[in-house]
């Protein structure tokens, strides 16, 4: 359990950090306002997936690192709050032909409890299941969220790798989505970048690079932004009431150890809907839909799960993407605390249905344990 119960406090409905203005797009006024090429020529010199598997478009990059593939878009920007934004979106397809939605349903919902930076994504409409990601980057943000970007993007396609794609694929009833290099062909070895998994396990081991000094001293950087917190030092914890969803939510960061990348930062946000008539992990997987096509601001690392407590989003920060300096890792909390209050108001701008309270909401999700 993650401990004392939330602490209430008034809503402050405003447009948040992640929502501040409504976005336009830009004229076609060049590289001043696009990070477009830019951060197209950044996958390339950072990933460095190769030529030979690679298909690079005018704005989206497609590698394969060995059986699987990932896509890397970047959107036209926008302009949103008076800065210029770019979207990056990977998404690393992994089942097609599902035909039993509930069954991939509980499957997904099973996974996404213990999300990392990418949700597990079902399309029932395609039959398709995949891995997902993004982020909006900004001139201001890019020197924080490039390297979280790279971690989440280098996860998102070398986790799968690590198992037998037809047997993944069996689990969901389907066929492994492993489509080979147009020219290339398919590839028989695997790259160097899927070590990333093992370098994450290996800084897993140590305790997680947040110490509980950091939680505490984070509640005046927070008080200062007039957001209210509270920190016991296991731990930091913010309440919002809101509009629409029925009651009050929770959002709560803490040291938490992942059981595919041990140790590192946990950050919670539990809301308080139900599932409606499709049930809490059909809502769960259109939350992550939903929020990767519409969602303007912020970050969309993690995921929407379903468990006994109702709906939360989750997003574990393995030790490996964590920042060592002190002000770094405190700006890195805030930006967490920051994103979850962006996407609380997304949804409840959003929500079209009626809020009920999922009862004790202040269990960790499965799978995930404190540290």
């Amino acid at each position: 359990m993650l401990g004392a119960a939330i602490v209430r406090q008034p809503a402050v409905h405003r447009r948040g950090p992640e929502q501040a203005a409504p976005a336009t797009s830009p004229p076609d006024n060049g590289a001043m306002t696009d990070f477009g090429p830019e951060l197209l020529n950044w996958v390339t010199v950072t990933l460095r997936p190769g030529a030979a598997w690679t298909v690079r478009e005018e704005r989206a990059i497609t590698r394969w690192a060995w059986r699987f593939r990932q896509r890397i878009d970047m959107a036209r920007p926008l302009e949103d709050g008076g800065t210029w934004a770019t979207r990056v979106t990977a998404v690393t397809p992994l089942v097609t032909g599902v035909t039993d939605t509930d069954r991939a349903l509980a499957l997904v919902a099973a996974a996404n409890r213990v999300a990392s930076l990418s949700a597990v994504v079902l399309e029932p409409e395609t039959g398709t299941v995949a891995l997902a990601c993004a982020a909006w980057v900004r001139q201001a943000s890019k020197p924080w969220l490039l390297p979280l970007l790279e971690g989440a993007v280098a996860l998102q396609l070398a986790v799968p790798e690590a198992s037998d794609p037809d047997a993944f694929a069996d689990g969901f009833g389907g066929v492994a989505d492993v489509a080979p290099h147009p020219v290339s062909g398919p590839r028989t070895e695997p790259d160097v970048a899927l070590e990333i998994v093992a370098t994450v396990q290996r800084a897993g081991i140590a305790a997680s690079r947040i110490p509980p000094r950091d939680f505490r001293v984070v509640v005046g950087d927070l008080s200062s932004l007039r957001i209210p917190a509270r920190s016991d030092g296991a731990r930091l914890e913010v309440g919002a009431d809101t509009f629409n969803l029925g009651g009050p939510a929770r959002i709560v960061l803490e040291n938490a150890t992942h059981p595919g990348f041990g140790n590192g930062l946990l950050a919670l946000l539990r809301v308080p809907i139900a599932g409606g008539p499709g049930g809490t992990e059909r809502l769960a997987n259109d939350l992550n839909r939903y929020e990767l096509a519409d969602r303007v601001g912020g970050t969309t690392f993690g995921a929407w799960s379903a468990d006994e407590a109702g709906i939360a989003h989750v997003a574990f920060l393995p030790n490996h993407v964590l920042p060592r300096r002190e002000a770094d890792r405190r700006a890195r909390l805030v930006n967490c605390v920051l994103d979850e209050i962006g996407r609380l108001q997304w949804l409840d701008a959003a929500w079209a249905g009626d809020g009920a309270a999922p009862g004790d909401a202040a269990g960790m999700p499965a799978g995930m344990s404190t540290g």
